[in-house]
């Protein structure tokens, strides 16, 4: 294989790679977003039924249909963001390799240059 056929593979494999890590992530959200919604249609409908004492809860929960159906849709968010943040964090793991390339070395500034230089001074009068 020539030069630029194994830079098109690499760069075939790494876009691979970044499609993988989104349909993980939307994967890990929509699957969020069902359990969400099952827990709130369970907060709202089931667990009011069997646990009849009141909660702090119980006014907002045993309201009107507006806020169980808020409750619902709140659970659903929170489902769908935490599931495709762990997601999405568990899979970047394994992809420090694609990010790094076509990486430019930064060039320190000038401001940087003179900290440096201080600080290998104030070391060596130290030593």
């Amino acid at each position: 294989m020539t030069r630029s056929n194994l830079f098109d593979l690499n760069a075939r494999q790494d876009t691979l790679r970044i499609h993988n890590l989104r349909r993980t992530v939307w994967k890990g959200g929509i699957k969020g977003c069902a359990y969400g919604i099952i827990t709130g249609t369970a907060l709202t409908w089931g667990v009011p039924k069997i646990f009849f004492p009141p909660n702090p809860l119980g006014k907002f929960v045993h309201g009107p249909p507006q806020n169980k159906m808020l409750v619902v849709l709140i659970c659903g968010a929170v489902g769908s963001t935490l599931m495709a943040t762990h997601a999405g964090n568990k899979e970047v793991i394994f992809m420090g390799d694609v990010f790094q390339k076509g990486k430019k070395e930064q060039s320190l500034t000038q401001y940087q240059d003179r900290r440096l230089e201080a600080q290998r001074k104030t070391r060596s009068s130290e030593r």
